[in-house]
């Protein structure tokens, strides 16, 4: 396997200016560069996760790396932390081969605290089987939301399917990432891609560390997936010496204090029950009776979410049903507007969005509002969708921005509505999105729109520079261009999606969508352009002014 960038900085050893270089570890030293360390007295526990280091009650933080021929040495800084006075430095000294231990130096004032710590395995009773490959199913797989529907549930995002009963299968010896290399190497950890995605230890083109929702593995929770594979990735049985990952704990989230000037919405869902998934829609009207200007967004939310989204209803569909729980998608059948949603907030207790540059969003006076949670309970028991969102005022200077949608673009006789994706295909649709008013336009924001069938999403400007690229439909990029584009009269944003039908991504068949009529059950269809997520879309989309 080739060596692979941790995106670390140092001075290059010897040079005679202050030119900086990047640090390489070799292949077999990055992954021992990853996990939990205490000393054997247990006071002193170092974290250390892809080049970031953590100590005690010190977060994690980046870590400057100095390779030499007989050890490695990362080394990070804090201002001060709970439990030590001053600051704090540490270090640790790696040495190749090495993987089970590290010399780490601890330094704040009155202290300088020198200890070999050992790998941690964490506590035997923390281990929820004796089945090593059903731990990871159950801590990592459902607990960090990988089998969720539209990720590498149902959708099988990359051809990979981690869904109960068929995991194991689709991630042994699948042929992925550099030449040669396979998602599970069984009996090599280092040469696994599976390890690299987890791990965030990337070359360019291979996309984003996963999950790329919510919070990365810990050190400890990857130590087991490692085991596991170095142990030969038995589909069964238990591998000796395998770690344990304390267990997730859920925890309410804390109700948040209405924003001074501003509004709150409160919001109850469904219970689920262990395992039990579930994405949903349910209307309600604004808190304002007036149309207001948004500029931050606030969330708490209770674990266990995957995603939510917050949808403004559109005036011409019909009223749909007030505090009505549905099991719609995207509150397509209800109304929402195509393409891109009012807010909305990752798998994270607690989140803010704040509205790119000097810009605010309008919730009209009296409007309706789409609540689209979408919840993946791994916890032992049960939990409530539950979630509290602030929308603070946006500064009196703020620009009101209005929302992108891309459905009016067409190139060569084609438009949005022309998707047509025979089976077992993969087809392109290349489109452009013109500025038809008289006057420049600004865009702040611009992201992408396809179902789980969109593989791949470009966009570039009108002299053929490249702005924007995305790989993954469920979690589209969103770019905040610093300065924003602006398109002149008759300037235009070209961009194109690619869609799978049946290649990497399941078939389309006849029964998959409750609007299917007059077709075969369960044949091959074609995918074309609709609201369901069977179907497909392919916009742009983004905030203007």
């Amino acid at each position: 396997m080739r060596q692979l960038l941790l995106g670390l900085v140092l001075v290059a050893a010897g040079a005679a200016s202050t030119a900086q270089a990047k640090a390489v570890l070799s292949p077999d030293s990055w992954l021992c560069a990853i996990g939990q360390f205490t000393s054997a007295d247990g006071k002193t526990t170092v974290e250390i996760d892809n080049g970031a280091i953590a100590v005690g009650a010190c977060p994690m933080t980046p870590a400057k790396l100095k390779v030499g021929k007989k050890r490695s040495v990362l080394s990070a800084r804090w201002p001060g932390c709970d439990g030590f006075k001053g600051a704090v430095r540490v270090t640790a000294k790696l040495t190749p081969g090495t993987c089970d231990a590290v010399d780490v130096r601890v330094k704040a004032k009155k202290l300088n605290r020198r200890v070999a710590a050992a790998r941690t395995k964490g506590e035997a009773k923390d281990c929820q089987t004796g089945d090593t490959f059903d731990q990871i199913q159950r801590r990592i797989f459902g607990a960090k939301g990988c089998r969720v529907a539209t990720c590498h549930g149902d959708a099988k995002q990359g051809g990979l399917d981690l869904q109960v009963g068929t995991a194991f299968q689709s991630l042994v010896s699948a042929a992925v990432g550099a030449p040669g290399e396979q998602r599970v190497q069984p009996g090599s950890a280092a040469k696994s891609f599976l390890v690299r995605k987890l791990a965030g230890a990337l070359a360019p083109g291979e996309g984003v560390r996963m999950p790329s929702v919510g919070h990365p593995l810990r050190p400890l929770e990857l130590d087991l997936v490692r085991a596991w594979i170095d142990a030969g990735a038995p589909e069964t049985g238990t591998v000796d010496g395998a770690p344990c990952p304390a267990p997730h704990k859920f925890q309410e989230a804390a109700p948040l204090t209405t924003p001074p000037g501003g509004y709150q919405i409160y919001y109850e869902g469904p219970i689920l029950q262990p395992g039990e998934e579930i994405e949903g829609c349910e209307w309600i009207q604004a808190p304002n009776d007036k149309d207001f200007a948004v500029g931050t967004w606030e969330y708490s939310i209770n674990p266990g979410t995957h995603h939510f989204a917050l949808w403004e209803h559109r005036p011409e569909a019909a009223m749909p049903a007030l505090h009505t729980w549905n099991k719609d998608g995207a509150c397509i059948r209800g109304g929402a507007r195509f393409g891109i949603s009012l807010s909305g907030s990752p798998e994270a207790p607690y989140y803010v969005e704040q509205s790119p540059g000097n810009t605010a969003k309008i919730v009209k006076g009296g409007s309706i509002l789409g609540i689209n949670p979408h919840y993946f309970n791994e916890f032992d028991v049960p939990i409530q969708i539950k979630l509290w969102i602030n929308l603070h005022p946006a500064p009196p200077s703020a620009i009101i921005a209005d929302t992108l949608t891309s459905l009016e673009a067409a190139l060569d006789g084609k438009s949005p509505y022309s998707i047509f994706v025979p089976p077992f295909t993969v087809q392109t649709l290349r489109l452009r999105w013109f500025n038809k008013t008289a006057k420049a336009m600004t865009i702040p924001q611009i992201s992408s729109h396809m179902h789980q069938r969109g593989v791949r999403f470009d966009a570039w400007a009108s002299d053929g520079t490249q702005i924007y690229e995305n790989t993954d439909w469920a979690h589209p990029r969103i770019l905040n261009p610093d300065p924003p584009i602006v398109l002149q009269p008759g300037d235009y944003i070209e961009y194109q999606c690619t869609h799978d039908n049946g290649v990497t991504r399941a078939v389309r068949k006849c029964g998959d969508s409750y609007l299917d009529k007059n077709c075969t059950p369960d044949a091959p269809m074609p995918v074309v352009f609709n609201v369901t997520a069977q179907d497909e879309m392919c916009l742009l989309t983004g905030l203007l002014y």
